[in-house]
């Protein structure tokens, strides 16, 4: 993966399986120093918060008080993507994780908002946005 997407530090993948009928978390831990000497994860949060702000499937989450990040059981079904930016201590790595509906916001829902996109409709049209 290192090589193929052209990335000068290593790529660190840390899966975790548990028992659950629906719902992703997905860790992506990224090394500052990979962005620039002076980024925070707060350069990171913010040009998140730019990019999906006006969003009705992606929201930048905070991170202070989560004390709960998996798909609670009763949940309703969602086909909105939650982002959540986690900076290490020492200001240099940061983890950005995503929590989905896998039988939602997964395939399903990707091709129902592609197809949207493709036709010239609502991006959000016949998607479950709650949650």
């Amino acid at each position: 993966m290192r090589l193929y997407a052209g990335l000068q530090h290593d790529v660190i993948f840390a899966p975790a399986v548990v028992p659950a009928y629906r719902g992703m978390w997905v860790e992506v831990p990224l090394p500052l120093a990979a962005m620039g000497a002076k980024a925070r994860g707060d350069d990171v949060r913010e040009a998140l918060e730019e990019q999906y702000g006006d969003s009705a499937i992606v929201h930048v989450l905070p991170t202070e008080g989560l004390s709960e990040v998996l798909l609670k059981e009763n949940a309703p079904p969602s086909d909105r993507l939650d982002l959540f930016v986690f900076a290490s201590g020492d200001g240099t790595r940061v983890r950005l994780c995503a929590r989905l509906d896998n039988l939602g916001k997964g395939a399903s829902g990707a091709a129902v908002q592609s197809l949207n996109i493709m036709a010239g409709l609502e991006e959000t049209a016949g998607l479950r946005l709650g949650g």
